[in-house]
């Protein structure tokens, strides 16, 4: 099943089903008098079943992992960049990756602060047949890099690429692998969409 989904989306059917559990604790429930008259449980958004919101769920912990281990390894003047290669599922966007760590540690860059993601959208979930690693997920990010600093060796800025903001939106399409794990497919950065 191919849909669109947005974070606020996802979430709806948690707070409908929040609030419903919130009523039936409030004061003088105890009470049978108090009670409100019984009503159907409230479904879940009808665009978002409980499978694909967990495997979004899953997908963007990952992500998430990737972030605080990608700043960690940057951090540290990118020693055991080695570490992010178990995130990749695909060998050339992992060449790719290498190719530019490897280039990092030459020019005895580092960095400091992190990176960080926010208005995450799904736009796109595959929950794929019953077979594990099956399941694909798009997300889209609006990936902020406004809190990194890099320096050079003499520990000199190095100025952001011309006409790259400090904000841009990333589609990253990831798969689920074993133990509940996803890897990342592919990552493309639009680095002339602000966001």
């Amino acid at each position: 099943m191919h849909q669109t989904r947005t974070r606020p989306a996802l979430m709806a059917g948690a707070l409908v089903a929040a609030v419903g559990a919130l009523a039936a604790c409030s004061a003088g429930a105890d009470d049978p008098a108090a009670a409100p008259p019984a009503s159907p449980s409230p479904s879940p958004s009808p665009t978002v079943d409980a499978v694909e919101r967990e495997s979004v769920e899953a997908a963007e912990q990952t992500l998430q992992d990737f972030y605080e281990l990608g700043a960690k390894v940057s951090n540290s003047g990118f020693a055991n960049w080695q570490v992010m290669q178990g995130f990749w599922t695909d060998d050339e966007q992992w060449q790719a990756q290498r190719a530019t760590y490897e280039q990092r540690v030459a020019d005895g860059w580092t960095t400091e602060g992190a990176a960080t993601f926010t208005d995450v959208k799904a736009t796109d979930v595959d929950t794929g047949d019953e077979e594990p690693g099956d399941e694909r997920v798009t997300l889209e990010v609006c990936n902020d890099a406004s809190g990194v600093t890099t320096l050079d060796k003499e520990g000199a800025k190095v100025p952001r690429a011309e006409g790259v903001p400090e904000r841009f939106i990333v589609v990253y399409t990831m798969s689920a692998r074993d133990e509940g794990r996803w890897g990342i497919d592919s990552r493309e950065a639009d680095t002339e969409q602000a966001c």
